[in-house]
């Protein structure tokens, strides 16, 4: 595990106090929704749903409309199956809302990336399966799902050039984090070079584009 990480994962066991001054900060700009505030801090009124559960975790609008061809692909081949989609921004809840998700389906926001809250999460909706779109990176979020054993697969996967110059000091929590992943699907090749390069990959499994 990289110092970074670690250190990060460290930070992660006391910062809800800091993370709830910023959502409240954020509610007072308008920018989160009071009454799905407590989803982000992994306290749910929906109950999980029986049998298989496949969360699916985008950023924001784009990308949440973007998986939907990807849910119902999903729930068309695992009718015993139901899909948790997690997304961060006021602005895609609503997106979602008009979109009107499939049956089968709970869009729930994500929560804080501390070891409390993040447990809370994967202890409420025990998923089957992780599957991330983009590159959203929440290090104890991703952490605590690899620790579970819950297999993790990361769909979509887009990085620029001047993005990945940019955490080139991060390197190794990149390493670490994308190590975790079983399955890496990428939009571009170069990506899969840059990825190769910094030896990064998912660690006994597979990445195409």
């Amino acid at each position: 595990m990289s110092p970074l990480l670690r250190l990060y994962l460290g930070f992660s066991r006391f910062s809800d106090p800091i993370w709830r001054a910023i959502i409240r900060r954020r509610l007072r700009r308008g920018k989160e929704n009071g009454a799905r505030l407590p989803e982000k801090f992994g306290v749910y009124e929906k109950q999980r749903p029986n049998g298989t559960i496949i969360w699916i975790n985008a950023l924001g609008i784009g990308e949440c409309l973007a998986v939907i061809p990807l849910i119902e692909h999903v729930l068309s081949a695992l009718p015993e199956a139901s899909v948790v989609l997690s997304s961060s921004t006021r602005s895609s809840a609503v997106a979602l809302e008009k979109a009107q998700l499939p049956d089968r389906c709970v869009h729930v926001m994500l929560p804080i990336d501390t070891q409390k809250v993040t447990r809370r999460f994967l202890d409420h909706w025990v998923p089957d399966l992780a599957i991330f779109a983009e590159l959203d990176f929440w290090p104890r979020l991703m952490t605590e799902t690899h620790r579970r054993k819950i297999p993790m697969a990361l769909v979509n996967s887009r990085m620029m050039k001047a993005n990945f110059q940019s955490r080139k000091r991060m390197s190794g929590l990149m390493r670490d984090i994308f190590g975790y992943f079983d399955f890496i699907g990428v939009q571009d090749v170069s990506v899969v070079h840059a990825l190769v390069f910094k030896g990064v990959g998912p660690k006994g499994g597979k990445m195409e584009r």
